[in-house]
């Protein structure tokens, strides 16, 4: 074979190298990962990982520096709530097992919020007077996820997987969590309530109505059991009875033409000559704070069927009545 020959077959064979590695990159950070409606990030890896060990790390960008999110109290600690369900403690973990990773491989894109204390369930038996409660809050901003493992059945050969998630590729909410009223009216300078809405929305008609219950569910259910802000609102509606109770006495609230219905706190007092206050039927734009707050009924066990409470600034009659 002439030497001209042996230079072209080299040179194909550097061709086809060079392409091979273009084409099926061996780098695991190209690899595609998908994200949730709910945060759920996943990735499909080939490869094993060990039983027992912290394999992967998730960090939050903070003043421009990567910040892992703190998970210790997951960790084998036990005795806490998390998202409202109560976990004791395990019996930890004797056994290293090397085996292949789950497809997908899955993470909440989460961080872990202590909210406050509860006391324990009973059948838990625990002497404790207290338990610590947790809420997971969808994270935000830019993230980083690190999943380590290895490429050999033995978990000898180490691998790195890393990959950074664009801001707006997340399905997160912007809501901000405060653990108590005074720093949430210190930060804010609002008057601030416990949040116990239900969060609920209406079987969507479309893909655009799917969307925007999407988008409301993730602000909304961060919020629950959290201190949150009062926001101010203007609502027309009309004055009537609130739905919601077996007695006879009425309540004045308002309804919208959605069919929604407002609590209405402090009318009497704005409302000296009771113009409103007793009056059903009325056509009138209301201004105040916004809480989706529960309202109790004269019973004080019945609750009234509404979206939330006004705190009213102002009401206005909209026409002659």
């Amino acid at each position: 074979m002439n030497k001209k020959r042996i230079g072209i077959i080299l040179g194909l064979v550097a061709i086809v190298l060079v392409l091979g590695k273009y084409v099926v990159p061996t780098d695991q950070t190209t690899i595609k990962y998908t994200i949730g409606a709910d945060n759920k990030f996943a990735v499909y890896l080939t490869g094993y990982g060990k039983s027992c060990a912290d394999n992967s790390v998730v960090y939050k960008q903070v003043n421009n520096s990567w910040v892992k999110i703190s998970d210790e109290f997951l960790m084998g600690k036990g005795n806490y709530y998390l998202d409202d369900r109560y976990l004791g403690y395990s019996m930890g973990c004797d056994v290293v097992i090397c085996s292949e990773l789950p497809e997908p491989y899955t993470l909440n894109l989460v961080d872990y919020v202590h909210v406050g204390e509860k006391t324990p369930p009973s059948r838990i038996g625990t002497t404790a007077v207290t338990s610590p409660v947790y809420q997971s809050v969808p994270l935000s901003g830019e993230v980083k996820v690190e999943i380590k493992y290895f490429s050999d059945e033995n978990c000898q050969n180490k691998k790195t997987y890393s990959t950074v998630i664009k801001e707006q590729d997340l399905a997160t909410s912007t809501t901000i969590i405060y653990t108590s009223q005074k720093e949430c009216e210190q930060t804010t300078g609002k008057q601030c309530f416990i949040f116990r809405s239900l969060c609920q929305v209406a079987a969507p008609q479309n893909d655009g109505e799917k969307a925007e219950n999407e988008k409301y569910l993730r602000d909304c259910l961060p919020r629950i059991g959290t201190w949150q802000p009062a926001e101010t609102i203007s609502v027309l509606g009309e004055t009537t009875c609130l739905p919601g109770t077996q007695t006879f006495e009425c309540t004045i609230g308002l309804k919208t033409s959605d069919g929604n219905y407002y609590g209405l706190r402090n009318i009497d007092k704005i409302d000296p000559e009771n113009k409103f206050t007793y009056r059903t039927g009325l056509k009138v734009e209301v201004y105040g704070l916004f809480s989706p707050e529960e309202m109790g009924g004269p019973s004080g066990i019945d609750k009234y069927d509404i979206v939330g409470v006004i705190n009213v600034i102002s009401i206005k009659l909209l026409e002659a009545q």
